[in-house]
């Protein structure tokens, strides 16, 4: 990752711009809605992968900012919400899209359904998912 920066920071003019934008899988709740209410129903489990990834590219970004590459501006986090109509496709997009990083506990999932059911139309079931996001600028 430490070469990816070199080259970002050699393509850059001075003084331009690098955004570090990544999933924190640490915390990810999920949620029923369903007429006025929203119902916890458990959080996803970010596997050891995640972690590992997170720690790499925190570690090569401030290797970069160790060499004079980039200096961090400002930082932060946001939230993004996934949401699904089914529960099938909430279940078939976190297999498909979130391998190797997050799972959905069968404990959760059977949280999720308990709260669909009882949940009045038009329900949905989302994911929190909380994103870190910096700006560094080139040197």
């Amino acid at each position: 990752m430490v070469h990816a920066l070199r080259e970002a920071w050699r393509v850059l003019k001075p003084h331009g711009s690098l955004l570090d934008l990544r999933p924190l899988t640490d915390f990810s709740p999920v949620q029923v809605t369903g007429g006025e209410g929203v119902w916890a129903a458990g959080q996803l489990e970010a596997l050891p992968a995640s972690f590992a990834d997170d720690a790499a590219s925190a570690d090569a970004l401030d290797e970069a900012g160790r060499r004079g590459w980039f200096t961090q501006e400002r930082a932060g986090t946001f939230h993004i919400l996934y949401e699904w109509s089914t529960l099938e496709s909430m279940k078939a997009y976190i297999a498909e899209r979130w391998e190797g990083f997050l799972v959905l506990p069968d404990d959760v999932f059977a949280e999720v359904q308990r709260r669909w059911a009882a949940a009045a139309p038009p329900r949905h079931v989302r994911v929190r998912v909380t994103m870190h996001i910096a700006r560094w600028r080139s040197e």
